[in-house]
């Protein structure tokens, strides 16, 4: 599970909560993630990047065919253009490995 939370936070049984853009790629590399949930914006724990960046990488290594996209990608944000906009892009990958 990809999360913009701080310190303290739990992360649901049998999820891994990742806080960083790059900590969930090095997750996601292992190619045995089968649910995805990204938020868009990361501003307290990696401020220069945002859940599209994950996107952003993970349609370039499906597309390329170096990895298997997970079977869900669940994308929220407070901003519903952002939201939708990652969920079009997250379907969009999902359906690359279908």
């Amino acid at each position: 599970m990809y999360s913009p939370h701080g310190e303290g936070v739990r992360s649901a049984e049998g999820w891994v909560l990742t806080r960083t853009v790059a900590s969930t790629i090095e997750h996601l590399k292992g190619g045995d993630v089968e649910a995805l949930s990204l938020d868009y914006y990361l501003s307290e724990t990696d401020p220069n990047h945002t859940g599209m960046d994950v996107l952003d990488w993970l349609e370039d290594e499906v597309a390329g065919g170096f990895l298997y996209p997970p079977k869900h990608i669940f994308c929220h944000s407070s901003a519903p253009s952002k939201r939708h906009a990652m969920q079009d892009k997250a379907d969009a990958i999902v359906a690359m490995g279908r």
